[in-house]
C-alpha cells in the first residue's frame, strides 16, 4: 500500500484510492485517462508538433483539435561564427552552401554525418550495449563539438541547437544523453528544423492549453489541483501516519521534482542519483506582437538563429528585423519558466556528463510507485508526443498490477520481451597467475 503526506491538507484525513497519479500535464493526465478507458471499478485521483510524432497526433484527433502547417517561408536570419548578421537563404544544412564559405560549408556536412553515425550507434532500450557509450557520458557535448569542428561557425551552431532545444548549455550537458535524445526523436534534423518531419512543423490551431483542458474535463471531480506532495512511504503493513492511500502510485512530474520527495523506504542508489543530476533547461519564453507581419512583406521567414554574443551592447530584434521592429511594436510579454514551482524550469530534464548509467533506471519502479513524464519516454522524449506514450506506459504499468487487460509495455520492466539494460561496471580483470608467469618468463627469455 503506497502512502503519502500532502500539502496544505489536514495531516490526519485518510482517503482510499485503487490509483492516485501525481502530476496534470500532459503525461498525468493521460495515465489517468487511460485509466478512466478501462475502469472496472477502479478509483482514480486523476504547440508544436512534428509529422511523426504518432501518440500526440492520435490524441489531437481524438479531442478534435485542428492543426496547421508551420510559417517558414523566406529567408531565415541569423548570428553564428561572426558578430556580424547572416541571412540564410536555404534551410538548415543546405543554407550554407549559399551563405558561408566553402571551409565552413564542408564543416557543417562532415560534422553533421559524423555525429549522425554515432546516433544511429544508440540503442533506446540498452544504452551500454555500445561500447562508445561510457565514453561518450563521460564527455559533454561541448567538448565533442571542439574535437570534430573545424570552425566556431559549427561549434556556434551546435551551441545554439542544445540552448534553443534543451534550455541549457551544451558543456553542461551528457553527450550520450544528447545522442539518445535525437535517436528518440528520429535524427538531429528533426530537432531543430520546421518542415518535413521535424518537431516544428505544424502549430496546434487555437493554443496546446487546449489538450489539458479538455482532458481534464474528462476528469471531472477527480481533478485536484493546487495540492503538492512532499513524502511518499512504501509499506506492506500500511502506513502509521497518512493523508491519501492508494494501491499503485503514478509519478507524472519531471525528474528534478521527484528529487525534491522524501521517500520511505529510499529510492535505489541509481534512481536517487539520476533524479539528483538531471536538471531542466532555463528558458525565458517571450511573445512580442506587431502591428502586422512586416517582415514577410522583406522577404523574411520571422525565424532568428542568434549565439547571443556580439560586439553590439543589448542585441534585440531590431538589429535583425530592422527599424520596423520599433515602428509595428504593440506589446511584449515574458515568462521566466524557472520561477515556476513545479517543474523548476522547462522544456526538459537533462543529464549532466557521467550520470547516464543512472538513467537506464528512469522507468524503474520503486515498489508500487510507478514514473511518467516526457522524459521517461522512448519517442519524441522531451516533447508533447513523448509525454502522451509515457502516460499510456505507466497506465498500463498500472492495470497489469492490478490484474486489469492491457496492452501497452513497451520500455517497461513489466513487459515481457523486457532485457534490462546494464550499466557500465569499472572491475578489474582476473587474469589467471598462469597467464602471468607465462608473459613474464617470456619476456626474460627475450632479453637472454
Amino acid at each position: 500500500m503506497e502512502s503519502f503526506d500532502v500539502i496544505d491538507t489536514p495531516q490526519h484525513q485518510k482517503e482510499q484510492f485503487d490509483v492516485i497519479v501525481v502530476g496534470a500535464g500532459l503525461a498525468g493526465l493521460t495515465t489517468a485517462r487511460e485509466l478512466l478507458k478501462k475502469e472496472h471499478g477502479l478509483k482514480v485521483a486523476r504547440q508544436w508538433v512534428g509529422r511523426t510524432q504518432k501518440e500526440i497526433f492520435s490524441l489531437l484527433e481524438e479531442l478534435n483539435i485542428d492543426i496547421y502547417e508551420q510559417f517558414e517561408s523566406g529567408t531565415k536570419v541569423g548570428q553564428l561564427g561572426t558578430p556580424d548578421v547572416r541571412l540564410l537563404r536555404s534551410p538548415v544544412l543546405l543554407f550554407g552552401l549559399l551563405t558561408f564559405s566553402l571551409y565552413e560549408s564542408l564543416d557543417f556536412v562532415l560534422s553533421y554525418f559524423r555525429m549522425n553515425r554515432l546516433i544511429q550507434k544508440i540503442n533506446i532500450l540498452d544504452l551500454f550495449s555500445w561500447n562508445g557509450a561510457q565514453s561518450a557520458d563521460e564527455q559533454s557535448v561541448a567538448s565533442y563539438g571542439r574535437s570534430v569542428a573545424l570552425t566556431r561557425t559549427v561549434r556556434d551552431a551546435l551551441s545554439m541547437s542544445t540552448r534553443a532545444v534543451y534550455g541549457a548549455e551544451s558543456k553542461r550537458m551528457s553527450l550520450l544523453f544528447h545522442l539518445l535524445y535525437c535517436k528518440s526523436a528520429g535524427s538531429f534534423l528533426d530537432l531543430i528544423q520546421a518542415r518535413g518531419n521535424g518537431a516544428q512543423a505544424f502549430r496546434i490551431k487555437g493554443g496546446a492549453q487546449q489538450i489539458s483542458i479538455k482532458m481534464a474535463a474528462e476528469l471531472d471531480d477527480r481533478l485536484r489541483l493546487s495540492t503538492g506532495v512532499k513524502k511518499i512511504e512504501t509499506s506492506e503493513d500500511g502506513p502509521t501516519r497518512v493523508t491519501l492511500e492508494c494501491k499503485r502510485l503514478v509519478l507524472a512530474i519531471p525528474p528534478n521534482q521527484c528529487a525534491k520527495l522524501e521517500f520511505s523506504p529510499p529510492l535505489g542508489y541509481l534512481k536517487r542519483r539520476l533524479f539528483d543530476s538531471m536538471e531542466p533547461g532555463h528558458f525565458i519564453k517571450f511573445v512580442v506582437t506587431f502591428a502586422t507581419a512586416f517582415w514577410r512583406d522583406d522577404g523574411l521567414s520571422g525565424e532568428i538563429a542568434s549565439t547571443g554574443r556580439t560586439t553590439v551592447p543589448g542585441e534585440d530584434l531590431v538589429r535583425f528585423l530592422g527599424e520596423k521592429a520599433l515602428r509595428e511594436f504593440i506589446a511584449y510579454e515574458e515568462k521566466n519558466w524557472k520561477h515556476e514551482p513545479y517543474n523548476g524550469g522547462c522544456p526538459v530534464d537533462h543529464v549532466t556528463p557521467g550520470n547516464m548509467d543512472a538513467f537506464v533506471t528512469i522507468r524503474d519502479m520503486h515498489y508500487g510507485v510507478h514514473f511518467a513524464g516526457t522524459e521517461t519516454a522512448i519517442a519524441w522524449m522531451g516533447y508533447m508526443s513523448g509525454a502522451v506514450e509515457s502516460g499510456k506506459r505507466a497506465a498500463n504499468e498500472v492495470l497489469h498490477a492490478l490484474g486489469v487487460d492491457h496492452n501497452y509495455l513497451k520500455g517497461s520492466q513489466l513487459s515481457a520481451d523486457c532485457k534490462r539494460p546494464q550499466a557500465p561496471r569499472d572491475q578489474y580483470e582476473k587474469h589467471s597467475k598462469w597467464t602471468t608467469i607465462l608473459i613474464f618468463a617470456a619476456l626474460i627469455m627475450m632479453k637472454t
